[in-house]
């Protein structure tokens, strides 16, 4: 008999703990799902994008710099070559 008691006490001790896990969940379930915006996969693979984006055009500003700057040091030189 104690040891059916024993298995009864197990198996709340486990019910309670399930429960425990379940509500813990539960915020990120709705955090995955989007809780009323867009789900977490939309959002990451936008701000994905938008990094993407960020770096590509970090890479053009930084092509367009150095060009200007070639062109300015070849007017310079230009000019000090026509004295």
């Amino acid at each position: 008999m104690t040891e059916l008691k024993e298995i009864e006490q197990h198996i709340q001790r486990i019910e309670i703990k399930v429960e425990q896990i379940l509500t813990e969940l539960q915020p990120m379930c709705k955090l995955h799902r989007g809780n009323g915006k867009a789900g977490l996969d939309a959002r990451l693979s936008v701000a994905e994008a938008e990094i993407e984006d960020t770096k590509e055009s970090g890479r053009w500003a930084m092509r367009t710099a150095v060009t200007a700057i070639l062109g300015a040091l070849t007017s310079v030189v230009l000019y000090l070559l026509r004295k």
